[in-house]
């Protein structure tokens, strides 16, 4: 993280992200206070009440940090990591891990991820031992860009951090892929993207027909956007040469980076079209693609409060409505406006206590639902 032009990507297994984390739920935790480990590092570094600055200022403890060096990489590329991780690791600890993928998904920066519930010893080479594979990492290069996912509809729930929250064993980001053999011009960002099955030690689990997926184009060579200037993309199905989505796009930082929300990605392979690059190779159609109703939590789990993206057909007109466990009715919105409208509608849910929710879109004969899970 400290040295980003060095490192292409990381294979990362059973691995300790946050040397600052001091609460994981298992008290057994060996970097919790007064614990082996914890002990270890106050002797080595000081505590992390202390926080000494090294040489340069830097606090100590914000070094061995990766989520606040993901939040100060800036215009840095943050090296890819792949993790295999155990949720019943009381060596390296289950919970600073769901922390550290929050702010992956939150600042845009990828990474694909493995868990299963096994401890410390048996993680790497248990149930998702079969994805280990050091070679996979030749597809990322210092001078190749590529594409950070995010917010993949068929991310598994990491819970809040103690055992029994969330999937026991899951993914994130690993059902997409993409070739390597990407158009990177100052005008024009293009990649292939694809679904992809996953072995375990089970046997294969095969990917669905598509998902959605927010893409960020990263470590870029020569394509450039700038902040106020839109972009249009586009998204062709392999299948049947069909342009499935097309729209335009902001920088929406500082730093100039672009994501392109809710892609869709099917087996057979799409191809994502960004720049002005792209109007030569796109027939733009005049009206936005429509399709299923669709619905997506996007952040999960949510601090407090939920965004929920509408998608297809009847989007802007559904009626929404969010549950908790025992049925009630806790939240409700009108459908939009009855023209027909941009098959694309946001929604902010209102301040929720921590729990697990329970939402549905109804417009005509399409439903949609989906669940939200709130932590503090």
């Amino acid at each position: 993280m400290w040295l980003p032009g060095r490192i292409a990507a990381a294979l990362t297994m059973v691995a300790k992200y946050d040397f600052s984390y001091v609460n994981d739920p298992d008290p057994m935790s060996w970097f919790n206070t007064g614990r082996p480990m914890r002990n270890t590092t106050d002797r080595m570094w000081g505590t992390v009440a202390t926080n000494l600055p090294l040489s340069d200022g830097t606090p100590t403890y914000s070094r061995l940090d990766l989520g606040a060096c993901v939040r100060w990489a800036g215009t840095n590329t943050v090296p890819p990591i792949i993790g295999i991780m155990g949720k019943f690791d009381d060596v390296v600890g289950w919970a600073e891990k769901v922390k550290f993928l929050a702010r992956l998904r939150t600042e845009r920066r990828g990474g694909t991820f493995f868990w299963s519930p096994e401890d410390h010893y048996h993680a790497a080479g248990g149930y998702w031992g079969p994805m280990v594979d050091a070679r996979y990492l030749y597809r990322f290069r210092n001078d190749r860009s590529f594409p950070a996912l995010a917010n993949c509809n068929l991310d598994s729930n990491a819970g809040d951090g103690h055992y029994a929250s969330g999937d026991s064993t899951g993914v994130i980001n690993a059902y997409v892929e993409w070739d390597t053999t990407l158009t990177d011009q100052t005008d024009l960002w293009r990649v292939t993207l694809r679904m992809r099955n996953l072995k375990t030690k089970s046997g294969t689990l095969v990917a669905p027909e598509s998902c959605l997926v927010d893409v960020t184009p990263s470590r870029l060579q020569r394509f450039h956007a700038v902040i106020g200037q839109s972009l249009p993309y586009g998204v062709l199905r392999l299948s049947d040469r069909a342009i499935i989505q097309v729209g335009k796009v902001w920088p929406d930082d500082s730093l100039g980076r672009v994501t392109i929300p809710a892609v869709r990605v099917h087996r057979s392979g799409v191809q994502l079209w960004l720049g002005s690059g792209s109007d030569s190779l796109l027939e733009v159609p005049t009206s936005p693609p429509r399709g299923p109703l669709l619905i997506r939590v996007v952040e999960q789990p949510a601090r407090g409060r939920g965004v929920l993206l509408l998608r297809g057909e009847g989007a802007a007109r559904a009626n929404v409505e969010l549950f908790d466990v025992a049925g009630r009715v806790v939240w409700k919105t009108p459908g939009g406006a009855a023209a027909a409208e941009p098959a694309e509608r946001r929604l902010e849910l209102p301040a929720l206590s921590p729990g697990l929710y329970f939402v549905r879109a109804t417009w005509a004969s399409e439903r949609a639902l989906a669940r939200v899970v709130v932590i503090d």
